[in-house]
């Protein structure tokens, strides 16, 4: 079965269909899982230690701030999460394939 990395079937931006059993969808889904999970780790220890520990900065100063920095660790641990599920989807050299239904 092929993944498309948009959610429609009418692609405007060039992203075309690639199968997840070949070494090119292994290494797309590793890819842009890792990136998604590095940048969430990313948030989450900036978020955590400038906005949080030290008080650096904060995402947006003023009324509600602490809403803003926790919306900010939130969306770093969602991307965590979806980088970490999306590499894991990338099917492993030497995997079984699942039978024919």
């Amino acid at each position: 079965m092929a993944r498309r990395l948009s959610s429609t079937e009418t692609d405007n931006v060039g992203i075309t269909y690639y199968p997840t059993d070949t070494v090119h969808g292994l290494h797309i889904n590793t890819l842009w899982g890792l990136v998604l999970d590095g940048w969430g780790l990313f948030n989450l220890v900036e978020g955590g230690v400038d906005h949080e520990i030290l008080g650096i900065h904060q995402v947006r100063s003023g009324p509600h701030q602490t809403f803003w920095d926790v919306a900010f660790l939130a969306f770093g641990a969602a991307m965590h999460a979806g980088g970490w599920a999306l590499q894991r989807t990338a099917p492993r050299p030497g995997a079984a394939k699942p039978a024919p239904s």
